[in-house]
């Protein structure tokens, strides 16, 4: 039988191979039911859109559900096109049934038909640019909470700091927000992975979506979730030993969900070629930062000098205050003013969150990327 290496890497992670959360889960499946609006809020491959991708799953044999990611939208024409999309496919009912609702419900797009790669079926709408704008938007969100008639939905705008990108992106927040007020049988879950921008969507009192929903942050799982988590999908090579290896290499990843599951597959594949030992934990961990290298330094190259050394440093003394006269000192950083400035920066472009109990104290958001640049 051939084998095949359990973990996965790139995509949405479902099934097994889904990182458990499942605290997560049931608190977010309340909010649905409950109408409750969330906005739920993590760095980059914290897992976000798996959880709401396998939350999709769950309930959709319950709770209609039309989850939609912002990323691929640069314009309201395009938000409508990929709404309508989800929004059809989020109907149960026969085809003739959806097309009818879609005629009486919304008279200026017309439903389109077709055959996907997968020789599945396929509903959206034509939308043309001249017909899609906010009007449309809100007649289509009127559309989903209406159809057919009374029960709940659930409508999920996954990297919804994206509509600052859009044009007359303050009119777009404000119709939006507008718009979902008006809906009766939708509760909607809006996401994203720059805490910082949206904490300012979402919390300042000038901006249209303050206090439109509960503010929920993803938190990295618990180490021991991810060391279960290995011991599940190496099983074929468990052995003594295997639980402390698998335990150093939580710790060197922070139990972060990619990172966990990078790992995890590089540690398969030298299991596999070699499977009477374990390979060097700082092996595994040099496999993983291999394969990122090329990421990092894209990520790394737009910042300026001070905000490398400020990073950096952040990387070295997670949760010290950077505007403490040690932390400068040691890192050679210059003016208070200067790396304070940074840090706020830095926190902006979500490569730094704050940490627990203080506002001048930051820890790096991705482990592996902190732990390379601690390497240069």
């Amino acid at each position: 039988m051939k084998k095949i290496n359990p973990f996965k890497v790139k995509g949405l992670a479902s099934g097994n191979l889904f990182f458990n959360r499942t605290a997560e889960k049931e608190l977010l499946a309340r909010r649905a039911w409950g109408g409750q609006n969330t906005l739920l809020i993590a760095p980059r491959r914290y897992g976000k859109s798996s959880l709401l991708e396998v939350l999709t799953q769950e309930l959709r044999h319950e709770i209609k559900v039309a989850n939609v990611d912002l990323f691929r939208c640069a314009r309201v024409s395009e938000m409508v096109s990929v709404l309508g999309r989800s929004m059809v496919r989020a109907q149960t009912e026969p085809w003739e049934k959806i097309s009818g609702w879609i005629k009486k419900g919304l008279p200026k797009l017309a439903p389109k038909f077709s055959i996907s790669a997968q020789g599945e079926p396929e509903f959206s709408f034509d939308v043309r640019e001249k017909s899609a704008g906010l009007e449309t938007l809100d007649e289509l969100l009127v559309w989903f909470d209406r159809t057919p008639s009374s029960g709940r939905k659930l409508l999920i705008l996954d990297e919804v700091q994206e509509l600052l990108s859009f044009e007359n992106a303050t009119e777009v927040e404000k119709h939006l927000r507008a718009s979902i007020q008006r809906l009766k049988n939708t509760t909607v879950f809006f996401s994203g992975s720059l805490p910082s921008v949206l904490q300012e969507m979402f919390t300042h009192k000038k901006r249209a979506f303050y206090q439109s929903a509960l503010v929920t942050h993803l938190e990295l799982p618990p180490l021991p979730d991810a060391v279960r988590f290995l011991e599940n999908h190496l099983i074929q090579f468990r052995r003594p030993g295997l639980t402390e290896w698998i335990t150093e290499v939580v710790r060197v990843t922070q139990g972060h969900p990619y990172y966990v599951q990078l790992a995890g597959y590089f540690a398969w594949e030298r299991l596999n070629d070699s499977p009477s030992q374990f390979p060097a934990m700082q092996e595994v961990i040099e496999d993983v930062l291999a394969q990122e290298q090329n990421g990092f330094e894209t990520t790394i190259e737009p910042l300026t000098g001070i905000q490398r050394q400020v990073y950096r440093a952040i990387a070295l003394y997670p949760g010290v205050a950077v505007t403490s006269h040690q932390f400068i000192a040691d890192n050679h950083l210059g003016a208070h003013s200067t790396v304070r400035a940074t840090a706020k920066r830095l926190l902006q472009l979500g490569h730094i969150k704050k940490s627990i109990g203080h506002d001048l104290s930051f820890e790096p958001t991705d482990p592996l990327l902190a732990y390379w640049m601690t390497q240069k």
